[in-house]
C-alpha cells in the first residue's frame, strides 16, 4: 500500500503545464505538516521536535526537489530509476554501517542484484525527451539521498512514530525557504495539486 501511494504522489503534477517547483514544495509542505500533526495525535504520540528527527525531512525534501526537477527532462515513467536506487543504497547502509541481521544474506544480495539489473532497461528505454542524461543523473542523486535519509534516526534508535512530526516540520520549512526565494503569487491549480500530492505521499 505504501508503494502504491509513493508511486502515485507525483501524478497530480503531470497535468500542470508550467510546474513551479518552488511553489509545489511549499504547498506540499503545508499538506505534509497538517498530516504530520494529525496522525501522531491520532496515534496518541506526543509531538516533540528533535534535530535527529528533522534530518530525514530535509533530506527527503532535497531529494524530492531533485526528482521533480528531473521530470522536466524525463517522463514520470523514469521515476522508478530513483526508487530503484533507494533499495541498494538503504540495503548497504543497513548491512554494512548498521550491521542489521538477515535471515539469508545470499538471497538478500541476489534480490538486490536482480532489481538493480533492471534499472538500465528503464533508463535506456525509448524516450523522446531532451536532456535524458541530465534527468537520469538527477534521479540517481535523488534515490541516493532517499536511501540514506533514515540512517541517523535508526542509528540513534528513535521510535518510528516520533519521527513523523519533526520530519513533517522540516519538509514544511524547506518549502517555506523555496517560497520566499520565488516571491510571486502561485497559481490556484498548483496549490490544489501540490497539497493533494503531499497528502498522497504522507499517507504512503
Amino acid at each position: 500500500m505504501a508503494a502504491a501511494f509513493f508511486g502515485t504522489y507525483l501524478v497530480p503534477l503531470k497535468r500542470i503545464k508550467n510546474l513551479d517547483n518552488y511553489h509545489y514544495h511549499f504547498f506540499l509542505g503545508i499538506s505534509v505538516l497538517l498530516l504530520g500533526i494529525f496522525v501522531p495525535l491520532m496515534m496518541g504520540v506526543q509531538l516533540e521536535l528533535s534535530l535527529i528527527g528533522m534530518i530525514p525531512g530535509f533530506m527527503w525534501a532535497s531529494a524530492n526537489f531533485l526528482a521533480t526537477n528531473a521530470l522536466k527532462y524525463v517522463g514520470l515513467s523514469k521515476l522508478p530509476i530513483a526508487q530503484g536506487i533507494v533499495v541498494p543504497v538503504s540495503f548497504l547502509w543497513g548491512a554494512v554501517f548498521l550491521q542489521e541481521n538477515f535471515t539469508n544474506i545470499v538471497f538478500a544480495v541476489l534480490g538486490i542484484v536482480l532489481l538493480v539489473s533492471g534499472l538500465p532497461l528503464v533508463a535506456t528505454a525509448h524516450d523522446k525527451t531532451k536532456n535524458l542524461a541530465k534527468g537520469i543523473i538527477l534521479l540517481v542523486l535523488a534515490g541516493t539521498i532517499w536511501g540514506t535519509m533514515f540512517v541517523a534516526p535508526v542509528f540513534f534508535k528513535m521510535e518510528i512514530e516520533s519521527i513523523i512530526f519533526p520530519m513533517s516540520v522540516s519538509i514544511f520549512l524547506f518549502g517555506v525557504v523555496l517560497f520566499l526565494v520565488r516571491r510571486k503569487s502561485p497559481e490556484k491549480q498548483i496549490v490544489q495539486r501540490s497539497m493533494f500530492s503531499g497528502a498522497l505521499w504522507s499517507i504512503g
